[in-house]
């Protein structure tokens, strides 16, 4: 039955995800301890509060951002995130989005964003000449329900078109030779982010530097440059496991992590559905089982020990082998078993109590129903315990009154009467006739005269032993009081001393 309601309670909370938070807290928790450095190759072109001093507040003109791109160009950096929506033509400077379109052919190996909104509205894409020269791909996070981004949807779905992931898209394009369509993306789904470490821990420039020319070559050459907002209230800022560290993480350095991650081959596969199911039954059951085994001491041990080695499992997975393994839900039930175990053990003894209680109250008779009324369910267990000490006290009570009834005073005094004179006047007779008979001087009936007296006597010795035995028995203890053996040893001598 409890193996039935622990089981119960478990899929039911894996079914409604009662613990999710619980199992996220742990996942930010593990993230925090697995940091790791950041990718040389990773290089983030900040637009930051330095560069919106230097070259003016957003939006910059396409000549700008044009200018960025033709500097990594010629610079022969790898591919480019420039993390901007292009949606809309610059109304004031046609030449502008011409020649930004112009940087983009010339590198070739430039990813653009695709906002996708919530709901039914229509997305926001790059504008036909800028997306001619580069490649698409959405670069949004998902946000759990309580509010933290943690993963990304490798495909996302824009109409009947399959957009990828940004990062998917850059990995694709690092191992490409540029003017080659990056691989197809097969099968979407939603993807935790490894994250290296927090805001701020990938290398950044800013892009006013890179305009300026004073970056040199040598420092963009061969690296993956991804261009974004980091200004504080300009473009997105994200709430990750380990924004408690350094805040917020712009939504570019989000990138590079992922980026870093499908780089480094860690991927975070989550066990879940059936498989993370059965395992946590499986371990329920085991320690149902140590319990069993156990006493109520060794279990409590046994309990917490179980659930220290189930968070050290749920974090060697994810921190040596990349699985994740939630483990709110099992540790949840798993704290819950020992109390619910211990509540059945002590259940248990309360009934074997209560029935064992009626079967001495039986035994001590028609007085025993006093002991049955004395239960009390304001404290079950010691008001048991007490029937039983009671119980126990009035049989020894009644053996004790038992010895005191008038038959057994009448046996008493019968065996007394028969150890008096039944069996001493036989002996006293026998020992007189064999010392008459030795006396006659016939020495050929000496030798067996003396040792029919030696057992008389010694049957004498014993027969005087019990009677005084019966005689103590008959003793009221009550009326036992302190002697000075020193003063009844000098009587004792005085008397002896008359005789003498």
């Amino acid at each position: 039955m409890l193996l039935t309601l622990l089981l119960a309670l478990l899929f039911t909370a894996l079914r409604y995800g009662w613990l999710e938070r619980a199992d996220n807290w742990f996942y930010d928790t593990a993230i925090g301890w697995s940091g790791r450095p950041a990718a040389s190759d990773i290089l983030i072109v900040a637009i930051d509060e330095p560069s919106l001093e230097r070259i003016g507040r957003w939006p910059w003109s396409r000549e700008q951002l044009a200018k960025l791109i033709e500097h990594l160009h010629a610079a022969q950096s790898g591919p480019v995130l420039l993390d901007v929506i292009l949606s809309e033509p610059q109304p004031d400077n046609p030449a502008a989005d011409a020649r930004l379109a112009a940087a983009l052919a010339d590198h070739g190996r430039v990813v653009l964003p695709i906002y996708l909104p919530p709901g039914a509205s229509a997305p926001m894409l790059p504008l036909a000449q800028f997306a001619k020269g580069a490649r698409v791909g959405h670069a949004q996070a998902l946000v759990d329900a309580d509010g933290v981004s943690r993963r990304y949807l490798t495909l996302e779905a824009m109409g009947q078109t399959p957009v990828a992931h940004v990062s998917e898209v850059l990995r694709a394009l690092g191992t490409q030779a540029p003017g080659r369509p990056e691989a197809a993306q097969t099968g979407g789904e939603s993807r935790l982010v490894p994250f290296a470490g927090p805001a701020g821990h990938y290398a950044r420039i800013p892009a006013a530097d890179v305009l300026s020319g004073t970056v040199p070559a040598a420092r963009l050459r061969g690296k993956t440059v991804l261009i974004g907002a980091t200004a504080t209230g300009l473009g997105d800022n994200l709430v990750t496991p380990l924004a408690g560290v350094n805040g917020a993480m712009p939504g570019v350095e989000f990138v590079a992590n992922s980026l870093d991650g499908l780089r480094q081959g860690r991927r975070v596969r989550v066990v879940g559905g059936v498989l993370h199911a059965a395992g946590s039954a499986m371990l329920i059951l085991c320690l149902l089982l140590l319990l069993l085994m156990t006493s109520p001491r060794l279990a409590l041990v046994a309990s917490a020990g179980f659930v220290a080695l189930l968070l050290a499992l749920a974090w060697g997975l994810l921190l040596g082998w990349g699985w994740w393994w939630a483990p709110a839900a099992p540790l949840a039930i798993a704290a819950l078993a020992y109390p619910l175990w211990s509540w059945r053990r002590l259940e248990s003894s309360l009934n074997t109590m209560t029935r064992e209680t009626a079967r001495i109250a039986a035994l001590t008779g028609p007085g025993g129903a006093a002991v049955l009324a004395s239960i009390s369910y304001l404290d079950p267990v010691e008001t048991r315990i007490s029937a039983i000490s009671s119980a126990v006290d009035r049989i020894a009570q009644a053996l004790t009154l038992d010895s005191g009834t008038a038959e057994s005073r009448q046996t008493h005094d019968d065996m007394m009467r028969h150890l008096a004179h039944d069996l001493r006047s036989p002996l006293v007779s026998l020992r007189a006739l064999a010392s008459q008979l030795g006396a006659g001087g016939n020495a050929s009936h000496l030798a067996m005269l003396q040792r029919i007296d030696a057992c008389a006597r010694r049957s004498l010795d014993l027969t005087e032993q019990f009677l005084l035995l019966g005689r103590a028995q008959t003793l009221d203890p009550s009326s036992f009081a302190e002697i000075d053996l020193v003063q009844l040893l000098h009587q004792c001598a005085d008397d002896l001393w008359e005789d003498a």
